[in-house]
């Protein structure tokens, strides 16, 4: 009897072995504890804008007043310059250049990098008699599909200074500043959107003027001057 269960004993081994090691192998083969694959996040490449139209300028006057507004897209600049020589009570002068840049979302949130800087010289000879003042704004507007404007989804003025009456009452006044900072967008993705820069000189005169009332942003380096536009998704 032992000889015959011995080989019978062998043969049970071998298959148990055998089993045993396509268990293991199958084993090995369907957990390798890594999981399943995650996927990467999107990557949304940011947008570098830059102004490639603007409003209709302007260049008025005679020898007593002028209203002059440009925006020079080459050099990414907006200007502007009202003057007045001789003027009567309530004489107001306004010039406004605006620069236009337009983007399509890529996603529902971004924030738009701005790095602007801009220089203007006011002037008022008859003081408290008259007022004059440098206005720089940034907005970002909807577009609709039409091409006509949509609603605006964010406003910021820069800049607002001025000399005369009920703002400083000096004589000649240096606007000279800058902004390099990012603002939140609430946006919806594939919609267009335009990012507009604005330059408003303006003045009045409250009384009969025979001296020189000046808002100067447009002569030598003078003016607003875009360096750069940046739509950055997260």
């Amino acid at each position: 009897m032992k000889a015959l269960n011995q080989p019978l004993s062998k043969k049970v081994r071998d298959l148990f072995f055998l089993f045993s090691l396509l268990f293991v192998i199958s084993t090995a083969c369907s957990d390798n504890g890594v999981g399943p694959e995650e996927e990467e996040p999107e990557i949304i490449e940011d947008q570098e804008l830059s102004i490639t139209s603007s409003s209709a300028g302007k260049n008025e006057g005679n020898a007593r007043w002028t209203e002059y507004a440009a925006t020079d897209i080459g050099n990414q600049r907006m200007l502007s310059r009202t003057t007045v020589n001789v003027a009567g009570p309530g004489d107001t002068k306004s010039a406004t250049a605006v620069g236009y840049a337009r983007f399509y979302a890529k996603a529902d949130e971004a924030s738009l990098l701005v790095d602007i800087n801009w220089k203007g010289t006011l002037l008022s000879a008859i003081n408290l008699s008259s007022s004059t003042e440098m206005i720089v704004h940034l907005r970002v507007r909807h577009m609709n599909p039409n091409g006509s404007t949509g609603s605006e989804i964010f406003s910021r003025q820069l800049e607002r200074d001025g000399i005369g009456s009920g703002l400083k009452a000096l004589q000649k006044l240096d606007v000279e500043s800058s902004i390099r900072e990012s603002y939140e967008l609430n946006l919806t993705k594939d919609e267009l959107y335009r990012v507009e820069v604005s330059l408003q000189c303006k003045l009045q005169v409250d009384i009969v003027s025979f001296s020189l009332v000046d808002c100067n942003a447009e002569s030598d380096n003078r003016g607003v001057f875009v360096e750069q536009l940046k739509v950055m998704y997260e």
